[in-house]
């Protein structure tokens, strides 16, 4: 896969320097290009002057989604650097080919420093979660004077330590592990010659008919592939083909294909051998096509030991890992594997191979239904960034009081101004100064102030931990006696998927949390899960089925659409380059933390390195309750709810377990109070439209306040079950309010709950989505039961 990067020394300074390589959509590399010609430091170099000046830089190497074409050459390039810094934009997150080289740089635990090319640039999903949590993110990295004045002595710093390799370096490392341009271009004639035969033959007989298609190469392979194809083979709706292990005729298949299975054997390893060269071909093939590829994993050797080429193809997925001479384990269950690491007592291989598949091909379409424009053609995000907007447009008028007169004059006006704006922050344009009046920062340091009061704005709504707890209970409250249930996989709905059949992360998916784990404590967390679940949670975790796609992209949409994440914590979590990504990642994209322990806390409490203790602003030891409680003005307590569950003792006469569920509703339903969010992860037209519009409603609620003090007749009411403001003239949406979805038991002989959800509070967080409602409200006694509910509900 390519050899170690070199290391120079300087004798004189001691200074290590390290190989680097830079990393942009293509679209983007001629301003990056522009940028290092402005920039003070050169490669390798450092600027003594305090004031930078333009310089003309050495004829670096970048890394896009176009170069290098071969993924074996792009693949050692990237092996060849210890240091990675990429250049993010709104395009690079959306390129699959860039998804998949961050995803490889992190495998191979490669040092990341990125920055934003335009300054309003911050990236979400797998991306951002590298490059916030396992990398270094520098905003003002690629700032041109005089806008990285205030960073500079840190981004000059960083750069003076590496040493970016050449475009000569990169073509020697191309040309050696690469096909000529020739060969490429031939390979690309032949995909789509194979697509058009393909259309040829005629469009399938039955469209409900769904095509899944195995790939393998040698008799290992077959012989695996045979026994998984059997599992699907019972379907009156699914078409399973096995692969001819002619590259011609497979090629075709594929293109019919709506899912592909690829199973990878010994035989698939390497680059020369022309098993290895055939399965590369159909799987590069199925990536670029993008047709969603379920790994099967039967080799005996390392994926890395494999190439370069399947290393990257792989990064950050999954697969399904088997053992070629014991194929019977497919069928086992989990719990009775030895040293597995799933551990869901009633499911196996098999059952959760099958439940991926039939959400694939459910999902999945043929590349037949698409044109060879559209299948060739990368996502642009536009889809994505309508529903945004779309989103951002329908808060701003439920929750925000704009008419829908107002939203769409300013969305207009936005729009306009986007179109006709220089990109360049150094120009004064009429533009940029009609979206400042807008309330939009087009420079980079009210940017950051804008980033800055918009992440205090949103601490401030998240409820703290003390109001998170039970009210404090009288003489007279009863206890709660908890109800542990058992409940089997079949009576389980699967967790939610964050991901399309395509791995394109979903939006606006409204998750309640989020449970981040290391799989050794997979046992105890799933416990908890069955017990949510029963309790109404809409709770994401990366088990059942196994996550499909990119499985940094998965954890990072689950963390931006979740209202909160729990935190599972163990030594072993504390220990995981994983784990440590999703706690990180949220922290950047300020999600509310819980804890959660499943050891002592009074000896894991005081091992807790400083990034779990930094991100929640807690001191060394900190409470943990009901166990280890400090005295109530501790500052580190009022930034995090700290809960022991591995305790039977009840706190405020509920038991942890009780206290955690009922936190994830109230942050769950806290999550949609205040202004919509502006969207820093898109296109400036996105950053523009939403920041516009949560400006307006800022200065909206203002003004709101100040007409109710003098004037009582506005028509704004607030809503009679969770006291949010809203206009009934303007449809609410579904999750702008939580109800409760059966009755309050108990309060005499037995303590008060809702039997729903555990909830002891009457007016307690409801546990599922409801419209808001100004109608009046009453405590209702139902004679027949003596029960209580809200009426109307």
């Amino acid at each position: 896969m390519g050899g170690g990067a070199s290391t120079a020394h300087d004798s004189a300074t001691t200074t290590t320097v390290k190989r680097a390589v830079f990393v942009c959509h293509s679209s983007q590399e001629p301003e990056l290009r522009r940028r290092l010609a402005m920039g003070a430091w050169r490669a390798g170099e450092s600027s003594s002057s305090s004031s930078p000046t333009p310089t003309p830089t050495p004829a670096v190497a970048v890394v896009t989604e176009r170069y290098p074409r071969d993924t074996q050459a792009r693949a050692e390039l990237l092996a060849l650097a210890q240091v990675a810094v990429l250049a993010v934009d709104a395009a690079f997150q959306q390129a699959p080919a860039l998804v998949a080289a961050v995803s490889f740089l992190k495998d191979c635990r490669k040092d990341v420093v990125a920055g934003p090319l335009p300054f309003h640039s911050r990236p979400s999903g797998a991306v951002g979660a590298i490059c916030f949590a396992f990398g270094s993110w520098m905003p003002e990295f690629f700032l041109t004077p005089p806008h990285g004045s205030g960073g500079w002595q840190e981004a000059t710093s960083a750069a003076a330590a590496l040493s970016f390799l050449s475009q000569d370096e990169a073509a020697a490392v191309v040309a050696a592990a690469s096909a000529s341009d020739s060969e490429l271009d031939a390979i690309a004639a032949s995909e789509y010659d194979a697509f058009q035969h393909a259309a040829a033959v005629g469009s399938e007989p039955d469209a409900s008919t769904r095509r899944l298609l195995f790939v393998f190469a040698g008799d290992d392979g077959e012989r695996v592939a045979g026994a998984f194809a059997a599992l699907a083979y019972d379907s009156a709706t699914t078409a399973v083909e096995c692969c001819a292990q002619t590259l011609e005729r497979d090629l075709a298949s594929l293109a019919r294909a709506h899912v592909a299975a690829f199973v990878i054997t010994d035989a698939c390893m390497g680059t020369e051998r022309p098993s290895a060269r055939y399965f590369r071909r159909l799987l590069e093939a199925a990536i670029r096509w993008r047709t969603p590829v379920v790994p099967i994993n039967a080799a005996t050797m390392r994926m890395s030991d494999g190439g370069g080429w399947l290393a990257l193809a792989m990064a950050g997925k999954l697969w399904y890992q088997v053992v070629r001479d014991a194929l019977e384990q497919i069928h086992t269950r989990y719990a009775d594997i030895p040293d597995c690491a799933c551990k869901v007592e009633d499911s196996c291989l098999a059952s959760d191979f099958l439940q991926c598949l039939g959400g694939l091909l459910a999902s999945s379409s043929s590349i037949l239904s698409a044109s060879a424009d559209a299948r060739d053609s990368a996502d642009d995000g536009s889809e994505r960034e309508a529903a945004l907007i779309a989103s951002c447009r329908e808060k701003a008028r439920v929750g925000g009081g704009l008419s829908a007169e107002r939203v769409d004059s300013l969305c207009a006006a936005v729009h306009e101004l986007v179109a006709s704006h220089d990109t360049n922050p150094d120009s004064a344009t009429p533009q940029r100064q009609q979206l400042e009046a807008l309330g939009v920062a087009m420079e980079p340091r009210a940017f950051a102030q804008q980033v800055a009061d918009e992440e205090h704005d949103a601490r401030a709504l998240t409820p703290s931990p003390s109001q998170l707890l039970p009210a404090a209970p009288d003489s007279e409250q009863l206890s709660v006696t908890t109800v542990h249930y058992t409940v089997t996989r079949g009576g389980l709905q699967p967790v939610p998927s964050v991901l399309d059949a395509r791995g394109v992360p979903l939006v606006n998916l409204q998750l309640d949390a989020m449970f981040s784990y290391q799989w050794g404590a997979q046992q105890a967390v799933l416990d908890v899960h069955q017990q949510g679940h029963v309790h109404r949670l809409r709770a994401w975790l990366d088990v059942f089925g196994h996550m499909q796609g990119n499985v940094n992209a998965a954890m990072a949409t689950a963390v931006e659409n979740v209202a909160c994440v729990v935190v599972f914590l163990t030594r072993a979590y504390v220990r995981s380059v994983n784990c440590r990504l999703e706690f990180q990642y949220a922290r950047a994209r300020g999600t509310p933390l819980l804890f959660a322990f499943l050891e002592d806390p009074r000896a894991l409490a005081v091992e807790l390195p400083d990034w779990v203790l930094d991100a929640v602003g807690a001191r060394r030891p900190f409470s943990v309750l009901p166990t280890l409680c400090r005295g109530g003005n501790d500052d580190g307590d009022s930034r995090v709810l700290a809960l022991d569950l591995t305790t039977s003792d009840q706190l405020r006469g509920a038991s942890p377990l009780a206290v955690l569920f009922s936190a994830v509703r109230q942050l769950a339903a806290a999550r949609h109070r205040g202004a919509p969010r502006t969207a820093y992860d898109g296109s400036l037209l996105l950053y523009a439209t939403t920041r516009a519009l949560r400006h307006a409603v800022l200065q909206q609620q203002q003004q709101q306040q100040q007409q109710e003090r003098a004037d009582t007749s506005s028509s704004r009411r607030t809503c009679t079950r969770c006291s949010a403001a809203f206009d009934p003239a303007i449809p609410a949406s579904v999750d702008g309010c939580r109800r409760h979805a059966a009755y309050f038991l108990g309060g005499s002989l037995l303590a008060g709950r809702w039997v729903c959800c555990e909830e002891q509070q009457r007016d307690g967080a409801g546990c599922e989505p409801a419209q808001h409602t100004a109608a009046p409200r009453a405590w209702t006694l139902d004679p027949s039961y003596g029960t209580y509910s809200w009426q109307p509900e």
